[in-house]
């Protein structure tokens, strides 16, 4: 009964891939080896091959603490359950698109103005080129652990105040005693204030509001 148990036990260490084991076995497959020769020469199942394979990005793209010594291919629980804290993952999104930017080392969105990049794996930075207004708002720098870690940052894009030229009136010739509307858009970020003066310095006198200058009507 005893020996079963060991049978059992020693059977299940057998199955423990390594993240080294596994990166040999893509890199092999990558080389033109087929997955049922890979699975013969590995001792493992080709269903445990082929999912080795399709997760091949996640695992290449993991990059080991410093000072971790890989003693044995053979693996015990202990240095599985370390290898999976080790494979913790950084992503940057843009909590108002609700659009996943980047992810470890790759971008997802399809803008070439958006890059990442990191210290050792332990500071992440995300660089935007060409900031546009439409960048503002909130990101989130999120860590997939077992509690999902994360830290939001606004990001404010300041836009230089100017004219909608197509939006703001022109020159307007009106008859004496009629009515006539003028309409001044300004854009830009913070929101511009809008001041109405004439240019001959003389009084606007519209309604209860009269003098020089007149803002906010």
């Amino acid at each position: 009964m005893d020996r079963k148990k060991v049978c059992k036990k020693s059977s299940a260490k057998k199955k423990i891939m390594s993240i080294e084991l596994k990166r040999e076995i893509i890199e092999k497959h990558e080389q033109g080896v087929r997955v049922v020769d890979l699975s013969r020469q590995y001792g493992r199942s080709t269903s445990m091959i082929c999912s080795v394979l399709k997760r091949k990005e996640s695992i290449k793209s993991v990059t080991p603490a410093k000072g971790l010594t890989i003693i044995s291919k053979l693996r015990t629980s202990l240095h599985e359950n370390m290898e999976k804290v080790l494979m913790v993952w950084v992503a940057w999104i843009h909590k108002n698109r609700y659009t996943l930017l980047t992810l470890q080392n790759r971008v997802i969105t399809r803008s070439s103005r958006y890059k990442v990049s990191h210290n050792s794996c332990r500071t992440w930075w995300l660089h935007i080129t060409n900031v546009q207004e439409r960048d503002r708002g909130e990101y989130m720098c999120q860590i997939n652990t077992v509690q999902m870690i994360k830290q939001v940052g606004y990001l404010e894009v300041v836009v230089p105040p100017y004219l909608d030229e197509e939006l703001t009136s022109s020159d307007k010739d009106v008859r004496e005693g009629t009515d006539v509307s003028l309409r001044c858009v300004a854009k830009g970020s913070p929101e511009p204030e809008v001041t109405w003066r004439r240019e001959d310095g003389q009084e606007i006198s519209i309604g209860k509001s009269k003098g020089k200058e007149l803002r906010n009507i």
